[in-house]
């Protein structure tokens, strides 16, 4: 395995997706730490993460199926547009209300 890694398009396709779940990890980090600037209280924050982790596992499966039967890049690049949709939302937000979805 480690061969593999010193090809440059093997090491593409590894960093493809470590980079995605580590900026997806970090978006969820600060939009905590933003909510908490906003004032959010304790319930707040733990809505913020819970959401997001229960919409994943709900979307899971009928993501799969639609990647199954249109491919595998419109199933990619549409969340990522309502993802982008959904952080300038939460960019120009005045309340924590704002954040949690």
């Amino acid at each position: 395995m480690l061969s593999t890694l010193r090809k440059p398009v093997f090491l593409k396709l590894y960093s493809i997706p470590l980079i995605s779940v580590s900026i997806g990890s970090m978006s969820n980090s600060i939009a905590i730490l933003y909510a908490l600037d906003l004032g959010a209280s304790i319930l707040q924050v733990n809505l913020i993460s819970t959401v997001r982790s229960t919409m994943a596992i709900l979307l899971f499966i009928p993501f799969g199926i639609l990647s199954d039967r249109y491919g595998r890049k419109p199933m990619i690049l549409y969340p990522r547009a309502i993802m982008f949709i959904g952080t300038l939302i939460r960019v120009f937000a005045k309340s924590p209300r704002f954040v949690e979805f």
